[in-house]
């Protein structure tokens, strides 16, 4: 007898070991190991391998598909065998469609006999069921009597679940506060998971002060048992919230992988594809995520998506990233949909479907995924015509900001900002964007710099714009490198240094994601000069187009179009707008639809010009919304189409896009008291806004509206032409040439003059040919032209080239020959 109780002792411990490397494998998504390892066991009578193998078979884990007899069969096993743990998954076998009906009536004849006996967990799991109205008849107040009860009696799980309850606002009204505190009764009951979710919240704020500290200190509590997956969530966290990897991360990570925990070999392969405080290897990365792929890991093949869709270490190839993603969501990884819905939403491999893309956000939205929350407000928000925020669109942006995404609450603290939101003061909304800016969010340190750039807000302080901006860049946000470049390169700013300007944009990297060097190339193109273009960028564009990426055969098409960098040809350009056009590139249709607008190349037809930019709209390009309303605007076809225009143009002003607010302020000015009574003080505002925003045209509009209301030149308005003339703008420049002349609100300078029409001419401004013949015609002295354009040369503004116009002088000094 003493001899037969060792020997049983030690099967069920090899067993234990054996049922622990089975749940490893799983958790590492090596199904085919943990079947067999399930399968081993359940040949020995362990009834916990009959539930796992029930589940495989009832999660379509183990076969290619569902196979709900085999799932009943190992369930029915478990069950004689007395397994009652598994309520989960009974709980799955009632809410799925193929279950048969007498068997979901014998599992709930289960659950009653579970629940009759005292069952707890039994309770719980039917209290689920009728708050969902699944099988049994929906009763909410009942069902969560229930768990409150259970939860006054200290069952764990049911506090977790109750906290899920408040922290969603689903049949209870949310309450976060509420939520953490049932989180942490929960946690400290026994209940792991909830530790997750308290370090989450305490991570984040949600429902309780932020404390980086405490939640570190669970987590290391968890850690504490030495288990794989808590160390590599622990080396997480720290990674999360250190500014560099530390030695102590890598370890974890080494040492998580080390016991077979293949989510640590993926962050390891992270680590050596960014160089992060490891040796920079993108080939060594690339492998170990071939290799985890290879071995049914849904993660991996979502990176090795990543890198072909963007083009990074791989080549781009948007049909090998929808491969992967598709093989990512087979191996059980959920989120790929996610990426897949990107892809639709864009149109990248694949024709353009964003109702099919909001489908896939809202069902994740549905599930509490912050960042599904975000993409699904930001369609509804481009979708709706009305100039407020929609209240469908701030729910889901207020859920994706409480959940803890920084993109979420920064978009609300802009609505704020920009009067689409009235939900808080904006004193309170810039103390919010204050708090994330200190908490190194880039998004929020770029806003929080074109606050204090601005004194809209009477927040006016340039030095501190400059320092958020240099931090945003430091996190590796490049768009700061424009802003300052602006700030540099102002010569009526505080900070203007010309040597800063032109060392500030040699940092720019197009070696990174390609839409995002995308937009950092056109960024780029708009401080060089909208006539010309470096070859190195040129050839950038070129590269990338025969990639296959829409946006860079856009571009060529649009360069080719003009003639500007590369051989002029007007046919092969429009021929490639055509073609996309086809394709559902709603960009392309609206290309097509402004060169028949402008009468470019095309006779000019306005109605036409407004169906295609309807067809963009309906092909998915929000970018047809603005100039469609637009030209309903320029047209004036009828009130109906007016109040249209007027509403999409306040709604995107009303976002914070320049254009936008520049547009509605002309419509102001335009139609006068046919809009409203205060029109001038309306036009006054948006022009003034959009050009806080660096829309030029806008400065330029509303130094001339002070005009009309002064009813003479005033200094405010002489001072904003003449910045606008000093930093490129032509008309400005054409303007202020003409006043020099004539002494109009300035004092005589007709060399300065002569300058200044030089320059517009160059920018190739309408009429400043024609201006700058006569004013060479006026000067006695030819001295006087060489040294106004002299003077213009020394100008160093990147968009201004520094050309010569020997010809047009050349008149000149012909006719003091003769």
């Amino acid at each position: 007898m003493k001899r037969v109780i060792p020997a049983i002792l030690c099967l069920l411990l090899i067993s234990c070991a054996d049922l622990y490397s089975a749940k490893l494998a799983y958790q590492n998504n090596d199904v085919e190991s943990a079947r067999t390892q399930w399968q081993t066991l359940a040949d020995k009578g362990f009834p916990e391998a009959y539930a796992q193998l029930s589940k495989l078979y009832l999660e379509g884990k183990a076969e290619q598909d569902i196979d709900i007899e085999k799932a009943i069969f190992y369930y029915n096993l478990a069950h004689q065998s007395g397994y009652t743990k598994n309520f989960k998954q009974l709980a799955h076998f009632i809410s799925i469609h193929d279950t048969p009906n007498d068997f979901k009536r014998t599992l709930i004849t289960h659950l009653e006999h579970y629940v009759s006996q005292g069952n707890q967990d039994a309770l719980l799991l039917q209290s689920q069921l009728k708050l969902e109205g699944i099988y049994y008849e929906k009763d909410t107040i009942q069902a969560l009597d229930s768990v409150n009860k259970l939860v006054q009696k200290g069952h764990a799980e049911a506090s977790y679940y109750l906290a899920s309850i408040f922290r969603i606002g689903l049949h209870l009204e949310q309450d976060l506060e509420e939520a953490y505190r049932l989180n942490k009764k929960a946690f400290y009951s026994g209940y792991i998971k909830a530790g997750e979710q308290l370090v989450h919240d305490l991570e984040y704020g949600i429902g309780v002060e932020q404390n980086i500290k405490e939640a570190e200190r669970i987590l290391r509590r968890l850690a504490s048992n030495n288990q794989a997956s808590a160390k590599f969530k622990l080396a997480s966290f720290l990674q999360r919230n250190s500014k560099v990897v530390s030695q102590e991360i890598i370890e974890l990570y080494q040492s998580a992988q080390n016991e077979g925990y293949v989510l640590a070999k993926l962050r390891m392969a992270d680590l050596y594809l960014h160089g992060e405080s490891i040796q920079k290897s993108p080939d060594k990365a690339i492998k170990m995520y071939s290799e985890l792929s290879l071995s049914g890991l849904g993660n991996a093949s979502a990176k090795l998506g990543d890198l072909f869709r963007d083009g990074e270490y791989l080549s781009l190839d948007y049909e090998k990233a929808n491969d992967y993603y598709e093989l990512a969501l087979e191996q059980g990884f959920e989120n790929a949909q996610l990426r897949i819905a990107n892809m639709y939403l864009q149109g990248l491999g694949v024709k353009r479907d964003i109702e099919l893309a909001k489908s896939i956000y809202y069902r994740f939205a549905s599930k509490g995924l912050a960042s599904a929350a975000f993409n699904y407000a930001s369609i509804i928000e481009q979708q709706d015509t009305n100039s407020k925020l929609s209240k469908e669109a701030y729910n889901w942006y207020f859920i994706s900001a409480n959940s803890g995404f920084v993109k979420g609450k920064i978009r609300l603290i802009k609505g704020v900002l920009y009067g689409a939101i009235s939900a808080q003061s904006q004193e309170e909304a810039i103390a919010t964007l204050q708090h994330l800016a200190e908490k190194h969010h880039p998004d929020a340190q770029m806003l929080l710099a074109n606050v204090y750039r601005t004194n809209r807000w009477n927040k006016y302080n340039i030095t501190e714009s400059e320092r958020y901006f240099l931090m945003a860049l430091k996190q590796g946000r490049q768009q700061a490198i424009f802003k300052l470049y602006e700030l540099y390169s102002d010569p009526n700013s505080e900070l203007y240094d010309f040597h800063k300007a032109q060392s500030i944009l040699k940092q720019l990297d197009l070696s990174g994601r390609v839409d995002e060097s995308f937009k950092l190339a056109r960024q780029l193109e708009g401080y060089i000069g909208k006539n010309s273009i470096p070859p190195e960028l040129l050839f950038w564009y070129q590269q990338t187009a025969n990639k296959g990426y829409v946006p860079a055969r856009l571009r060529l098409a649009d360069l080719m179009l003009e003639g500007i960098g590369i051989d002029r040809n007007i046919e092969i350009a429009i021929a490639e707008y055509s073609l996309l056009s086809s394709l559902g590139v709603g960009a392309a249709t609206s290309r097509m639809a402004k060169l028949y607008e402008r009468g470019k190349f095309f006779p000019k037809d306005s109605e036409k010009a407004r169906i295609l930019y309807q067809q963009a709209i309906e092909q998915g390009y929000l970018g047809a919304y603005l100039p469609w309303a637009r030209l309903i605007y320029l047209e004036h076809k009828t009130s109906e189409d007016i109040d249209i225009a007027y509403q999409i143009l306040m709604k995107q002003a009303l976002q914070g896009k320049p254009e936008a607010q520049f547009y509605l302020a002309s419509m102001y000015h335009e139609l006068k008291e046919k809009l409203t009574n205060d029109w001038l003080e309306q036009a006054l505002y948006w022009y003034q806004l959009s050009s806080f925003e660096g829309y030029q045209d806008a400065k330029y509009e509303y130094a001339l509206l002070l005009e009309e209301r002064a009813g003479e030149v005033v200094i405010e308005s002489t001072q904003l032409i003449n910045e606008l003339a000093m930093i490129g703008h032509g008309r400005a420049q054409l303007l202020y040439s003409t006043r020099l002349f004539n002494g109009k609100g300035v004092s005589v300078n007709k060399t300065e003059g002569l300058m200044f029409s030089y320059l517009a001419a160059v920018n190739q401004t309408k009429g400043a040919l024609d201006v700058l013949l006569k004013q060479t015609m006026l000067i006695e002295e030819l001295e006087q032209v060489d040294v106004a354009i002299e003077q213009a040369n020394s100008i160093k503004r990147p968009q201004i080239a520094t050309l010569t116009i020997n010809q047009l002088l050349g008149v000149k000094s012909h006719e003091q020959k003769n």
